[in-house]
């Protein structure tokens, strides 16, 4: 697929959430329709850089990687910071 660029139908949207962990994001999304995979779409999210959102995003990925280094451990995970 990559090889041959087999990714059509592209479609750009925002979409505003609230995350209960890290608060409100928006985030800038492409959907790509794969031709050779039915039903199946490639979605890339991004955020502009410097906004409060970008800062929500990286708070959200150092929270997910906590959570999954003391998974297991007996250890509390429910802290935020």
């Amino acid at each position: 697929m990559w090889e041959t660029h087999a990714v059509i139908g592209k479609n750009h949207q925002r979409k505003s959430i609230n995350h209960p962990a890290v608060g409100p994001l928006t985030l800038d999304y492409l959907t790509f329709a794969i031709p050779d995979a039915h039903d199946h779409h490639l979605l890339v999210c991004d955020t502009p850089a410097g906004s409060s959102s970008e800062r929500a995003l990286e708070l959200l990925g150092s929270l997910s990687a906590h959570f999954a280094t003391h998974k297991g451990t007996g250890e509390s995970v429910t802290e935020q910071p």
